[in-house]
């Protein structure tokens, strides 16, 4: 009904190997894996959202998904990053959404995901996947066509390898962003992005981007 939302969902996936998982040359730091094979899966999904009032909306998911031969590049012993075939994986969670507007012209969002995601078999968590994740973000729609926006994202440390003994540290980044439509087709922007310049990394070895500006238009006909 207009205040309240049910969904479910149930779904089969498959998908191939590509090209790449297949037949990466070796480099000395990764290469494919020609013995993969398809990956197979069953996810669930259910949730509910409800509207309290024009002030407040909340939304709340659950999700599950089961692998089978789940497709995973991870790091070897030797070092080497190659694809494999994880004999039985299951990722599930809870993710929680809130919408505030507190007047007209405020929005605030938040959202929080717990997320486990574990090979059946040994128990250890699937690499790359973060336990905790969080955002926030605030839009205000100013006079004269002026929008101003900051955004905060928070991910947990994630396990850089199969046996979990090294991890990429967790993070939590702030960005701002202002933009002004001049008219039905032209609108001008402007983002600062890693306001608080931190050092971190999403992949171990790769750091990111530290406090950057970008300016630009966008032209739609």
């Amino acid at each position: 009904n207009d205040d309240s939302k049910l969904h479910f969902l149930l779904a089969r996936s498959f998908r191939a190997p590509t090209f790449n998982d297949l037949y990466w040359p070796a480099t000395g730091v990764e290469e494919g894996n020609p013995n993969l094979q398809p990956e197979k899966g069953i996810t669930t999904e259910f949730g509910v959202e409800k509207k309290f009032s024009k002030f407040l909306k909340i939304g709340l998911t659950y999700f599950r998904s089961d692998y089978d031969k789940l497709i995973k590049w991870q790091e070897d012993s030797d070092n080497i990053w190659r694809p494999k075939n994880i004999d039985s994986a299951i990722i599930q969670g809870v993710e929680q959404e809130f919408q505030i507007n507190p007047f007209d012209n405020l929005e605030i969002d938040m959202g929080y995901t717990f997320l486990r995601a574990k090979d059946d078999k040994t128990g250890k968590y699937l690499t790359y996947q973060p336990k905790h994740k969080a955002n926030l973000s605030l839009l205000y729609k100013g006079f004269a066509g002026f929008n101003f926006g900051l955004k905060g994202e928070f991910v947990d440390r994630r396990f850089h390898n199969a046996a979990n003994t090294i991890y990429v540290k967790r993070y939590y980044v702030l960005g701002l962003s202002l933009t002004k439509k001049v008219n039905s087709q032209l609108g001008l922007f402007t983002n600062v992005d890693n306001l608080l310049n931190k050092k971190y990394q999403s992949v171990r070895g790769y750091p990111l981007p530290g406090f950057s500006i970008t300016s630009g238009m966008k032209l739609e006909f």
